[in-house]
């Protein structure tokens, strides 16, 4: 990786050959995966030259991978790190305290934190919204902020010290940030079917 970014070569499926090699040996090690991931992105070149043209390697392998990443990967990863075990949840799990408070904390909570302050702060004129966008757009990206999954999962692993609270505390998380996505999309495509209107 360090050759290949030394001498800026453009040969992208290098690069994925060595960042799975690189994420394999990583795992075996102990290490975490996240860690692979981090240290191949060091040796990604910004910019390469092609045909005696320069290309912007970075921005263009990024927008390559950004479809299956965002769409399959990132949720896999998210799964899959939450170690929820599904077959020892029962219904009781859903419906418990500490899973209806992780949803109101994440998805209302929130977007209520967000969208709250950022308002007051337009309209007390410390700050505008920004270019082209509407207080419904806004909210729809407010709404978005309660996907939390990692310092959630954390803060949640943290508080709780049995296996039964820690997977209410899971599935509440899980739940909330599924909600949060699928919400903050419709109120988005709303803000933008509306704008089209006017």
């Amino acid at each position: 990786l360090l050759i290949l970014n030394w001498f800026a070569l453009g040969w992208r499926w290098l690069y994925y050959l060595l960042g799975i090699i690189l994420w394999f040996f990583t795992v075996k090690s102990g290490v975490h995966g996240t860690i692979a991931g981090i240290l191949l992105a060091f040796f990604v070149p910004v910019k390469v030259k092609s045909e005696e043209q320069e290309i912007n390697f970075l921005k263009d392998t990024a927008s390559m991978v950004h479809g299956f990443v965002a769409f399959f990967v990132l949720p896999l990863f998210a799964f899959v790190n939450c170690e929820l075990p599904l077959h020892e949840l029962s219904r009781d799990d859903l419906f418990s305290k500490i899973s209806i408070g992780c949803i109101l904390g994440l998805l209302v909570g929130k977007s209520i934190g967000v969208y709250g302050f950022a308002m007051a702060a337009v309209k007390c004129k410390w700050c505008n919204l920004p270019y082209a966008t509407n207080k419904l757009l806004f909210l729809g990206i407010s709404v978005l902020c309660g996907i939390g999954f990692t310092l959630s999962l954390f803060i949640g692993l943290q508080a709780f010290d049995t296996i039964a609270l820690e997977n209410q505390m899971k599935i509440g998380v899980l739940l909330s940030s599924c909600i949060a996505a699928a919400a903050g999309a419709i109120i988005i495509k709303l803000s933008i079917l509306k704008k089209q209107d006017l």
